[in-house]
């Protein structure tokens, strides 16, 4: 049991990327859409080699149409249904071609090495998608009204109060904070001085380095792409959830300890996607595994709480729940909020 899940009065802010939205921030179904790829393409004009006009241009290509390195077309059913599960494809089919995965991008027009390729592509594609959004220093952010309900929320979080634990890879909370909060590494000691921020599928200011993960703290994402370095982040696939196992261990471990005896945990802007399981898993044996009397369990997913996918959430969420405490008790923990993110941010004081 870590430190901090010792104590049984704090806050797990378990945040998606809806969490990002109000920010312009994407979500995953964005990518590869007629908005985000031109985003994307006018900081990747400023890359060099890195990532260019041409690269996006195949990337998007192959998820709409399959269009092979040479910019062949040819009529395709496409096995994937949305950009997750492309990224997922990209990430099973990347190494000798062996795979079902890559005997299927071998007939689309893409063998082994343009798979590499793609997927180093759409890496970085990923790190700048989700870092182009976010002003490179926070006093910028301080004069944006968007980003305003941000920077109050991040003032309440209190060390030995308050643990966000993120599946985004941007630099919302960082900046929102004012630097004051800055993620822990999976190698660094749990400290007490400052509320905990758990990024459990990597950063955009991560990279690789001879002893392990770096953590350019004062760069942006962009910067270290630019750079030439490769960030460290849980793109779909079963790489994300190998590094889950290895590279992020320590933080999932802290994640779970913590929601395992927190009085309150928030669910902002995750909807528990599908094609996770292993987060999905996770997290709901946790909750499970919660025995706090004071438990509760609050949903911010927008107003449209008989949304489908809000409803999914929430029952997962009602039967760990009831695991050890019943089904009727479960029900008056579970709160579905009819609020967008920055709503309840900017009006929670608990």
């Amino acid at each position: 049991m870590t430190t901090r899940g010792a104590s049984m009065d704090y806050t797990v802010w378990v945040l998606g990327a809806g969490f990002s939205r109000s920010l312009d921030g994407p979500l995953l179904n964005d990518f590869f859409s007629t908005d985000l790829t031109p985003r994307v393409g006018r900081v990747a004009s400023s890359l060099g080699d890195v990532l260019t006009a041409d690269n996006l241009r195949v990337l998007h290509l192959g998820y709409w149409g399959g269009a092979s390195m040479t910019g062949d077309r040819r009529p395709l059913h496409r096995p994937w249904r949305d950009p997750e599960e492309f990224l997922a494809f990209l990430d099973a089919a990347h190494g000798d071609g062996t795979t079902r995965e890559g005997d299927l991008m071998r007939t689309l027009g893409f063998e082994p090495a343009a798979v590499t390729e793609l997927r180093q592509w759409a890496r970085r594609y990923i790190a700048v998608a989700t870092d182009e959004f976010v002003p490179a220093d926070y006093r910028i952010a301080q004069r944006m009204e968007r980003w305003r309900p941000y920077f109050r929320w991040a003032e309440r979080l209190q060390a030995g109060t308050d643990v966000v634990a993120t599946f985004n890879y941007d630099r919302v909370v960082e900046i929102a904070s004012s630097g004051r909060i800055e993620p822990r590494l999976p190698s660094a000691r749990p400290h007490d001085k400052r509320p905990w921020l758990l990024k459990l599928h990597g950063s955009v200011t991560w990279r690789l380095g001879t002893n392990g993960i770096i953590g350019d703290h004062d760069a942006s994402g962009i910067d270290l792409v630019k750079a030439g370095h490769e960030p460290v982040i849980g793109m779909p696939g079963p790489s994300k959830y190998e590094a889950t196992k290895k590279d992020f261990i320590t933080l999932w471990a802290d994640m779970a300890d913590c929601v395992a005896v927190a009085r309150r945990v928030v669910f902002v802007g995750f909807r528990f996607p599908p094609g996770d399981a292993e987060a999905r898993a996770r997290l709901l044996e946790a909750v499970s595994k919660n025995k706090n009397p004071k438990l509760q369990v609050h949903v911010v997913l927008g107003p449209m709480t008989n949304d489908p996918q809000v409803v999914r959430v929430q029952k997962l969420l009602e039967r760990a729940v009831a695991k050890e405490r019943g089904s009727g008790d479960a029900i008056q923990r579970v709160h579905v909020e009819p609020l967008y993110a920055e709503d309840f941010i900017a009006l929670d004081d608990d």
